[in-house]
């Protein structure tokens, strides 16, 4: 029944590219039938119709040449014609002007011989056979694994080759808008103009060339990870229905012995490079060369048959398992201890020898004629490219190992043979297993980029570990601050973790949308967008933004300082966020004022700078009172205040006459006050009233009512 299904799914995978196929091939008959009838109708003298014309070269020319295709033959007849009219535009050009065509004509015959070749390009079929059955054995699992290695490999060579393609795709697509703007300045009657369409013409070839092939590409592309699919279907399915087949334990055992010999005459191998390698001089750069490369060679080589040794030993504890044979599922946590140790020192070898490796690839050959050291060189290379196809293998090996090890614990732990440690890897390869299918889930694309669970999920992560990461920075500057008792200093903390808040985010930002498969460098195609929004909608909100930048950089405003708004507001500021500032009232009234105001407006900030400030303190007292016991009484009212600064610095109080009233003499006093009084000024100016009242009645100085002066007018009575 399985087989069946398989089959079906298999045929269903094959059919549907070839479905595609066929029609596209009926097109093209269709399409070439059509043409062909038109051209009995009509002699082939109509084709220089579409031939263009270099000086008036209309948008949609390289359409009408190619609007017969996919008849290839029709296509390469028009642009011979199209080759043969340039040529004869360009013979009158003088000798210069005429060399610069030639160069430009053969790019263009170049060109036209890539884009004739890539409408003869047939749509790929599948060239895969994927065996269905209704139970496998663990080679024949093994084998389907290599095959969906060898699937994503070459989907992967040809995802780089698009990914390579469509870059110059788009930098040629730059240089044709280039050349039509060039194309469109030059004088129609001087040759550049007849160079210039050459040259237009050249690129508009090459782009739809490479857009053919970067189509067929695409097809493959998607051919291969639908077959990538049916594989790990197939895999799957393997898996959970496997038999030991007529493989005896024999047969595993001649395997592992056959490693060991190999094993054996390797590191004797090994040990032979290592004795010329001490023995060789320093001086013969490429022997060096060669040795250590060799001695690379062999070390992998021999890691490789260790690791393809425990492959085997692990296989053979899957036979017995299988078998019925309860004490293997004892043998084997020591196993898969010593191999997961074994996989791990390789994987950190492999990358020192992969290095290595390349290192020698890219050494420059030597510059003389010595045999010796040329026929060194040589063999240096060759050794570093077979040391890398014996790291490849490594991997494909330690990826099999992994899947058998896989395998093996979960028959062991259906079998409740398992220790309590095998258990839980079992329980952790599943969870792990499902949460990888979760994540690789599509769930949309931007662009070339397609958005996955994961990607998604790492995209949050990200932005999370941003927030708590600035958190405990603003939190660590918040303790440094309150450890030190910097209360004048508290502004500058603040101001400081803002801006590392800003800092820290922007970079989790980045690479939040690094981690979702945005190139980082394409974001300013995302900021270009945005900047249309911002202009049209978010105007204000960059403004208030903007502003808080300066506010906080510039250091006018900080938290802490006690400030006066044009509107009459006063009180304390308590945070400058990223769109507003919020302002705490001595009434505890939270006014928030967006940062734009306060950047574009007067503001009064009372303890920007010193943290002390003036008062002025005006009252009036009754005509003929004495002035100098008015200083006295003023002068001994403001001592009483706590809130003054007596004699410090020059800063002593000052009582003035300033004027005089209608029903009384209008004194001031002048006293510089603490900070601790700045953000209080109405119980400052109450306070040094009552002491005013105070010390005035102790003097005798009365404090008038207002006088008037009443006339009655009469009848003379």
């Amino acid at each position: 029944m399985h087989a069946k299904n398989m089959e079906n799914r298999s045929l269903r995978t094959y059919l549907k590219p070839l479905l595609i196929a066929f029609l596209l091939g009926l097109s093209a008959s269709l399409v070439a039938q059509g043409t062909a009838e038109d051209s009995a109708m009509e002699p082939k003298a109509s084709l220089p119709e579409a031939v263009p014309d270099l000086v008036e070269l209309p948008d949609d020319w390289l359409a009408n040449i190619t609007a017969i295709e996919p008849d290839a033959d029709m296509v390469r007849d028009r642009f011979e014609q199209v080759v043969v009219m340039v040529e004869r535009r360009i013979a009158g050009l003088d000798e210069e002007n005429r060399l610069t065509a030639e160069s430009a004509l053969q790019d263009l015959r170049n060109n036209v011989s890539a884009l004739v070749a890539s409408l003869d390009e047939k749509p790929p079929e599948p060239d895969v056979v994927i065996p269905s059955q209704d139970r496998y054995t663990l080679d024949e699992v093994l084998k389907l694994n290599d095959l969906a290695r060898t699937i994503a490999d070459r989907q992967g060579r040809l995802e780089a080759s698009l990914e390579q393609a469509s870059r110059q795709y788009r930098a040629l697509e730059e240089r044709r808008v280039r050349l039509v703007e060039e194309y469109g300045q030059a004088d129609p009657t001087t040759p550049g103009r007849i160079i210039s369409g050459i040259r237009r013409m050249a690129v508009g070839i090459e782009l739809q060339a490479y857009s053919r092939s970067n189509t067929r590409m695409a097809q493959e592309i998607a051919l291969l990870e639908g077959i990538r699919s049916e594989i790990l279907q197939t895999l799957e399915y393997a898996r959970k229905n496997m038999h030991t087949g007529e493989t005896m334990l024999a047969d595993y055992d001649r395997a592992i012995a056959q490693a060991d010999r190999a094993l054996a005459e390797t590191g004797n191998e090994r040990s032979a490079v290592q004795n010329h390698l001490v023995e060789s001089r320093l001086e013969d750069s490429f022997r060096l060369l060669r040795l250590k490369q060799e001695l690379t060679q062999v070390s992998a080589l021999e890691s490789r048959l260790a690791l393809t040794r425990e492959l085997e030993y692990l296989k053979r504890i899957w036979h017995r398992v299988a078998s019925g044979d309860g004490e293997a599922a004892s043998e084997y946590g020591d196993i898969v201890a010593d191999s997961q140790q074994l996989m791990e020192q390789t994987r950190e070898l492999s990358d020192v020898w992969s290095r290595a490796s390349q290192a020698t690839l890219t050494t420059p050959a030597p510059e003389t004629n010595d045999r010796t050291q040329v026929d060194d060189y040589t063999r240096a290379l060759d050794a570093a490219r077979e040391s890398i196809g014996i790291i490849h293998q490594i991997c494909d090996t330690i990826d099999d190992m992994q899947l058998v090890e896989t395998i093996l614990e979960t028959r062991i732990y259906e079998l409740g043979l398992a220790s309590p440690q095998v258990r839980a890897r079992a329980l952790s390869e599943r969870f792990w297993s499902a949460a990888r299918k979760v994540s690789g889930l599509k769930l949309f694309s931007i662009g070339d980029t397609s958005v996955t669970v994961g990607r998604v999920i790492q995209f949050v992560v990200i932005i999370v570990i941003g927030f708590i990461l600035s958190w405990f920075v603003r939190r660590m500057l918040s303790r440094v601050q309150k450890r030190k008792e910097m209360a004048v200093g508290s502004a500058s903390f603040y101001t400081a973790g803002r801006i590392l808040h800003y800092v820290i985010m922007s970079v989790a930002v980045l690479a939040a949308f690094s981690a979702l498969g945005l190139d980082t460098g394409s974001l300013a195609l995302i900021a270009g967008a945005l900047s249309v929004g911002i202009g049209f909608g978010l105007q204000s909100i960059v403004n208030n933004f903007m502003s808080g930048l300066i506010l906080l950089f510039e250091g006018s405003l900080r938290v802490g300082d006690f400030v006066e708004l044009d509107s009459g507001v006063t009180g304390t500021v308590r945070e400058i966020s990223t769109r507003y500032t919020r302002i705490n009232t001595n009434d505890n009234i939270d006014v928030v004022v967006p940062n734009s105001e306060l950047v574009s407006y007067r503001l009064k900030n009372w303890t920007l700078r010193e943290p002390v400030v003036r008062v002025r303190i005006p009252f009036g007292v009754a005509y003929g009172s004495d002035k100098e016991r008015v200083r006295q009484a003023a002068l001994e009212a403001a001592a009483d205040v706590p809130y003054t600064i007596g004699g410090e610095g020059g800063r002593e109080p000052v009582v003035l006459l300033t004027g005089f009233g209608e029903s009384s003499l209008a004194f001031e006093m002048r006293v510089w006050i603490r900070r601790s009084g700045v953000a209080r000024p109405g119980r400052v100016r109450a306070t040094y009233y009552w002491a005013l009242e105070t010390r005035l009645g102790e003097h005798g100085i009365e404090i008038p009512f207002p006088q008037r002066d009443v006339h009655i007018m009469g009848n003379g009575l």
